[in-house]
């Protein structure tokens, strides 16, 4: 007589297989990967608005007047970095995502009737725009 061997047979194991494959699919598809990066990337872009908008007020503070690269019409972040790398922020933030070299993917305007100044994340992916102080 045979013995009788226990254990799965191949078609058990292949519909097992199956099904985690097809649930897998459905929770990757759930999860809307590309969604979540770019929730992540715009994250990051409030982190450096914020970061960027916060060495510019410790200037005015420390100056009592904004750097001469915050005018009435946007400016590139790049040209406050003379004024405010290393006194007030450690290096000037990047976009996450990169573009033109030579510009770091925020803009610096100075607001017409209040002292103050905005910061804008200019490659913003969601709905809203990404802002930190004042900007018309």
């Amino acid at each position: 007589m045979r013995e009788k061997i226990e254990g799965f047979t191949l078609i058990e194991l292949l519909i097992v297989i199956g099904i985690m494959i097809i649930l897998g699919t459905i929770v990757v598809f759930a999860m809307n990967p590309g969604e979540r990066l770019r929730d992540a990337r715009d994250n990051q872009r409030k982190a450096h608005v914020e970061a960027i908008y916060g060495a510019l007020k410790s200037y005015n503070f420390r100056e009592e007047s904004f750097p001469g690269c915050v005018q009435e019409e946007e400016t590139d972040a790049k040209e406050c970095e003379p004024y405010i790398v290393p006194e007030h922020i450690a290096s000037m933030p990047k976009d996450p995502v990169e573009g033109v070299e030579g510009e770091t993917g925020y803009m610096v305007k100075k607001h017409e009737l209040f002292d103050d100044a905005g910061v804008k994340a200019v490659h913003a992916e969601g709905e809203e725009e990404i802002i930190a102080g004042f900007w018309e």
